[in-house]
């Protein structure tokens, strides 16, 4: 029936549930999805109301609790979060509407990547037939943000519809990497969706040529492993790592300087000048030198931890990175961009991929040098008019709260939430919405509070003025632990961290017992 009329009802309980014929990447569409819904809604009519919000509340808070955020509450704090949004807009202070963002995001992870498919660009909130960008999975940042939140903010189990998105996609990128490129192994270009396309997509060159989708995700698994240290589950996925590798190896190329590069290559969506044209394309672009120097080692460690026999690969992949181009600084003392030093076509461009090894790799702990270009770089660009969509502002978050400069970051978040955030705080680019900024920025926050890469720990290294007190519980650290601090006046008061190794805690720059 089309209609459904109600009389002198006093309470209504509809059911509704929905499935799809949808069956997996390379299945056909299943026949029985309407007998399912049929199946779940009657489950849910059975339940009853109370007993499906009971357990609904009851899932969500037991996720939701094991992270928690208390910064100064004010008079604001007792508003509806649309205003208090616009008073934050006009600059009134209210420091606890970054620890509500923040939960926010980790509401939306959890909502769109708790099981089935990784969250698309849209989440799973996308209300259009036809939405912008297709919904898609945009691998030159988009995807691999939404889930740079979920081993930091306690919610690693998120993870995985990302690393079987990855493993199901093989088969695409293995065809794709033998028709395109006559390579072994497999890749990810630029963007791909729910049936995991591998091919460079049609249009403009500086969205084509970039082939290192699968390389960063893999990424991923590793943090993954850092975080948790199951070994399972890195043998588990250890054979997609090894597949992009064996396609980067076969992929790299001597680039006539004595070196190996990658290329054809770019800098997603963004080109230079050259000869008065635009141009996209380079020999071994920052970024993309970046993601393979990262997989090759993050697949020789992995093999050490699971103590794979040192073969062919191996020994290939150990000569690769001996002979990689390395990143160069430009005369103006900023990291180049691409291959050689050129006019940049966008100064202030919404992508921030050069600084790949700062964040959300730590490639430049130990080469100062390299740290001050990249942040002469993200200077430059954020004073150009850089971080403006909200994606670009949480990666400038997350750059800065890596650079431990707390007060430039806390500005970022403040520019994300008065350009790029919704009166129901969902993120925009451009004015559309789109959920990265959402994961990213909360993200960058927490980083603000605690970092753990290079085997340790540090607190509170990029802490702002306006988050002045506070107290922090289940900050989930690199080597398995879970971190409980709080902070007075800007200083540390307490902290205690809760299992896994036994890294070095440091605090200002001194290390604590």
């Amino acid at each position: 029936c089309e209609e459904l009329w109600f009389e002198q009802a006093t309470s209504l309980f509809v059911c509704v549930a929905v499935s799809t014929s949808y069956d997996g990447m390379n299945c056909k569409p299943c026949r029985a999805f309407r007998g399912q819904a049929i199946q779940t809604a009657q489950k849910g009519l059975k339940l009853g109301y109370e007993a499906m919000k009971k357990e609904h509340v009851s899932w969500f808070s037991g996720h939701m609790e094991k992270l928690q955020l208390q910064l100064q509450k004010t008079d604001n704090t007792q508003l509806p979060t649309d205003e208090r949004l616009k008073r934050v807009q006009a600059g009134e202070n209210d420091p606890a509407f970054a620890a509500l963002y923040m939960q926010f995001g980790r509401y939306l992870l959890l909502s769109s990547s708790a099981k089935g498919m990784p969250a698309n660009l849209q989440g799973i909130w996308n209300g259009e037939e036809k939405a912008r960008w297709n919904s898609n999975y945009t691998l030159n940042i988009n995807l691999p943000m939404n889930y740079w939140l979920a081993e930091i903010g306690n919610l690693s189990f998120c993870h995985k519809p990302l690393f079987s998105f990855l493993q199901q996609a093989q088969e695409n990128g293995k065809k794709a990497a033998q028709a395109y490129f006559d390579c072994r192994g497999f890749f990810l270009a630029h963007n791909s969706d729910l049936w995991g396309s591998a091919n460079p997509v049609n249009g403009y060159p500086r969205c084509i040529a970039w082939t290192t989708g699968a390389a960063w995700l893999c990424r991923h698994i590793w943090e993954h492993y850092l975080y948790g240290g199951n070994k399972k589950e890195l043998a588990e996925y250890f054979p997609v790592i090894q597949q992009a590798v064996r396609f980067t190896l076969d992929f790299l190329t001597e680039d006539g300087d004595g070196y190996w590069s990658y290329y054809p290559s770019s800098s997603p969506e963004n080109e230079y000048l050259w000869q008065g044209e635009r141009v996209a394309v380079t020999k071994g672009s920052t970024m993309e030198l970046s993601i393979v120097r990262e997989l090759l080692t993050l697949f020789l460690q992995a093999g050490r931890e699971l103590h794979v026999p040192f073969g062919e690969i191996q020994q290939e992949a150990k000569q690769a990175l001996q002979k990689l181009r390395p990143p160069a600084v430009g005369s103006d003392g900023r990291l180049l961009e691409w291959s050689c030093e050129v006019q940049e076509s966008q100064e202030g461009h919404r992508h921030m991929s050069h600084l790949y090894g700062l964040f959300p790799a730590w490639q430049w702990e130990e080469r100062p040098e390299l740290r001050a270009a990249a942040k002469q770089s993200l200077d430059y660009r954020m004073a150009h008019g850089g971080g403006y969509t909200g994606w670009s502002a949480a990666w400038s978050i997350c750059l800065y709260a890596r650079l431990k400069e707390g007060e430039t970051a806390y500005r970022c978040l403040q520019k994300l939430w008065n350009n790029s955030t919704l009166s129901n705080l969902f993120d925009t680019c451009n004015g559309v919405f789109q959920i990265d900024g959402n994961l990213g920025a909360p993200a960058g926050i927490l980083e603000m509070l605690a970092q753990s890469h290079q085997d340790r720990i540090e607190l509170l290294p990029a802490l702002p003025k306006a988050w002045n007190s506070g107290k922090v519980k289940g900050v989930r650290l690199r080597g398995g632990g879970e971190l409980e601090m709080a902070w007075q006046d800007g200083e540390l008061l307490e902290f205690q961290i809760h299992g896994g190794a036994s890294y070095p805690v440091y605090y200002q720059g001194k290390r604590l017992l």
